[in-house]
């Protein structure tokens, strides 16, 4: 049976040139890492960022339990902003509470008025229905992720 193939490079003595620092043109300086070490580091700096953010686009708070806002403050066809959890909890008909991420989906910007059935954006415009988070007017390209919530008594919490 014949061996497999190694990705590595061919069994060579191939010379690489030095460059006039005397070093190799892919090596790095001795007080430096080298372009290999460095990427990889700045990759495990990005897996470590993405590892900590919400899969659902959400605020990922993991705050479950939280009060965010008594029912008596939620206009009918209307909502209302939780900045500090960026959150905005909507009650579209009489009794249906519905939340979003208050967070853009264009550029990250936090949401900051809703308005005749819209929560809208202040950075470029785009605007979302209350009823589902769907962009009515864009340059958003997604709807606002939906927010796990619970409404007991005269609480509204996060799921």
């Amino acid at each position: 049976m014949e061996s497999p193939v190694s990705p590595k490079s061919p069994q060579t003595s191939e010379t690489v040139p030095a460059t006039a620092s005397g070093t190799a043109p892919d090596a790095a300086p001795p007080c430096c890492p080298s372009r290999r070490t460095a990427l990889a580091a700045a990759g495990a700096v990005g897996a470590v960022f993405v590892t900590g953010c919400s899969g659902d686009g959400g605020s990922g708070d993991g705050d479950s339990g939280a009060l965010l806002a008594r029912t008596s403050e939620i206009p009918v066809g209307g909502g209302k902003i939780i900045k500090d959890r960026k959150i905005v909890v909507t009650q579209p008909v009489a009794g249906d509470f519905k939340a979003f991420s208050a967070i853009c989906t264009h550029q990250g910007c936090t949401v900051n008025r809703i308005a005749n059935g819209l929560i809208e954006c202040p950075c470029h415009g785009s605007r979302f229905r209350i009823t589902d988070g769907v962009v009515t007017a864009g340059p958003a390209p997604r709807p606002l992720p939906a927010e796990a919530i619970k409404v007991s008594g005269g609480n509204i919490v996060r799921a």
